[in-house]
């Protein structure tokens, strides 16, 4: 009998070893297919120069407007360096440097900016409806499918109804501040003179200070140097090009986080002077107390996130630095 269970245990274990085995070799084979995966990968990113690339596939979605199904190019992925495209220079990024993201339709015409395409009410959508049957004729979608970076006729029509549809629309300043910036920078390959054009209309916008910016002053200096060289203004441009390098938004952050830090820790002084005062109930010594308990919490997430905070602001200087400098570069060698 005992032998018997010697011989089950000894089997037991001889059968574990074998698993043990069997899943030491496939845990190798996973290795050393995620290796090769991998290797893979690193070559083919150093072969192409990118490690992620914009990934965009055609999908169906309902016109809001005319309710009829068409055809768009969807965003699937997409990687940092698309921060580093020609249209860093007019601060448009991906996907508006790409006219394929002026969706259109080919039934009612209604164009507009993927990220606004959707953004309208019922009665702006009869309105729209109203409007564009007078100025429409319903066509093929081949007919306005942008095939090429060549296809400059269709580039226009989608361009010109989104002009018409938000002109109907009535969009406000800030908007015409960041769709301006659109149309420049795919007008300077096609249209120089409508460029030109678009961006007196945005340098009358900056002035008034119009438009959302990650970096307002500098950004809106630097964009008034940039267009005033498009057009001409040369030593205009470079005057705004130096004062948009003057700004320094790194040192706002920190003397804002600062600012804050400082009244926090004054407010927790304050409350802890209420709570020792003599005469104080206890009702008001616990409010002080949570009082105190919250202005600590703040003060001490200020202390952990402004270096996080201004290491933010000095990559997003540094990148802007870098496209007001290759411009200065630019208007030098213009001027030579």
């Amino acid at each position: 009998m005992c032998a018997q269970k010697a011989e089950a245990g000894i089997a037991a274990v001889e059968k574990s070893i074998e698993s043990a085995k069997m899943a030491a070799r496939k845990q190798r084979y996973i290795m050393w297919h995620f290796q090769n995966t991998l290797i893979y990968f690193i070559i083919t990113c150093i072969v192409s120069g990118e490690c992620f690339g914009v990934l965009v596939g055609k999908e169906k979605i309902l016109c809001p407007v005319c309710e009829k199904e068409i055809t768009v190019l969807g965003i699937t992925s997409f990687g940092s360096y698309i921060y580093e495209r020609e249209s860093k220079y007019d601060l448009i990024y991906f996907p508006y440097d790409d006219p394929s993201f002026i969706w259109m339709c080919a039934h009612c015409g209604y164009a507009q900016a993927v990220k606004y395409f959707t953004d309208i009410d019922q009665k702006e959508k009869n309105r729209l409806k109203d409007f564009l049957s007078t100025r429409w004729e319903p066509t093929s979608p081949n007919d306005i499918a942008i095939e090429t970076p060549n296809d400059t006729s269709v580039i226009e029509t989608r361009f010109n109804q989104a002009i018409l549809v938000n002109k109907f629309l009535e969009k406000d300043d800030d908007f015409w501040a960041w769709f301006n910036r659109v149309l420049i920078y795919h007008y300077r390959k096609i249209n120089p003179d409508k460029a030109k054009a678009f961006a007196i209309a945005e340098i009358k916008l900056l002035q008034k200070k119009k438009g959302k910016f990650e970096l307002p002053e500098k950004n809106r200096s630097y964009l008034l140097g940039e267009y005033n060289r498009l057009i001409g203004n040369n030593e205009l441009a470079r005057k705004h090009f130096y004062r948009a390098l003057k700004v320094d938004p790194v040192s706002e952050a920190r003397n804002a986080n600062t600012a804050l830090i400082v009244i926090s820790f004054m407010l927790f002084i304050t409350l802890l002077f209420l709570w020792i005062k003599k005469g104080f109930t206890k009702k008001s010594r616990i409010i002080c107390t949570i009082g105190g308990i919250i202005v600590f919490v703040l003060c001490s997430f200020f202390l952990y996130m402004m270096p996080e905070i201004v290491r933010f602001q000095e990559n997003m200087n540094n990148h802007h630095n870098k496209i007001i400098s290759d411009r200065i570069k630019l208007l030098n060698t213009q001027s030579e």
